[in-house]
Formats: structure tokens, sequence, C-alpha cells
């Protein structure tokens, strides 16, 4: 299973709509200058607007896709289901859906799920992966969690 990059939604889309205020290639390492990034910082924002296909970096420059130029333009619903179309096919957020799906009260405990993610990875990092795919999939809302019951639902269950 693929790790998710540990990037807050927030800094994926700084990125993005910084990019898109000075379109071109720019290098990646002056934008996270730019941003205050630290290296360890950068690298999991740009992989994971990478990933979820709103950028190219080839040779250390970064550029908006199309899709990345979609995204920055669109209001915050239309980054939503930009989001959500990205993230539906990556197999932890996937997972987690599906595995709502098949319960009949549409619940499913966090320990559940980081019980399968333990197969993958270690503990911390199997630990890490649901953290980001909890903040993701909320964001895109594909489901919602809550922390004191630690249960992932559908939002209406």
């Amino acid at each position: 299973m693929d790790p998710l990059p540990h990037a807050n939604i927030g800094r994926v889309t700084g990125l993005i709509e910084l990019i898109r205020d000075k379109p071109g290639k720019h290098d990646v390492f002056r934008l996270g200058q730019h941003l205050h990034y630290e290296l360890d910082d950068l690298l999991p924002v740009t992989e994971a607007a990478k990933l979820l296909g709103f950028v190219k970096i080839e040779a250390g420059d970064i550029e908006l896709t199309n899709l990345g130029v979609e995204f920055a333009d669109a209001d915050e619903n239309g980054r939503k289901n930009i989001f959500k179309s990205r993230i539906e096919h990556l197999p932890i957020i996937r997972q987690i859906y599906q595995a709502l799906h098949r319960k009949r009260k549409k619940r499913i405990s966090r320990e559940a799920i980081l019980e399968s993610l333990l197969t993958h990875f270690s503990a911390v990092e199997a630990d890490r992966q649901l953290q980001t795919a909890i903040n993701w999939g909320r964001y895109a809302e594909l489901f919602s969690y809550d922390v004191d019951s630690e249960e992932f639902y559908f939002n209406g269950s």
C-alpha cells in the first residue's frame, strides 16, 4: 500500500495559490524558502500536490497542471469536490470508505482501520497514515470522524 504524504491541506492549497499567482515554472526550493518551509515540511506538500495531480515536478522545477489551475480558481465547495475526486481512489482512503459501506450502521472504529494498516506500516507510521487519511477524507467530506468515540461515519449517520 502506497503511503500518503503527510501534508496539511492548507499548505497544499497555499502552495498551489502561490504558483497560480505567478504562472510558469518555479524552483521548488525557492518556493519553499518563500513559504518559510523547511525541507522536511516542503517535500510532503509538493509530494501531495503531485499525487493529487495539481502540479508537475521536473528537474527541481514545479508548475501547475490544468487541474491545479482549476483547483486554484475554484471556490471552497469546488475545491472540495476536486479534492474528493482525486483522493477517492487512494488505497487508504478507499479502504476506509469501503469499510464504512460494508457496516450496517455505517460506522467503524479507528482501531479497526488502524489494525488493517499495521499489515503495511509500522505502528508509528500506521498512526500517521491514519491521521492524514482522516484529515484528507474529512476535508473532502467523504466521511466524518468523531474524535470522542474514535469512529468513522458518514455525514447524516
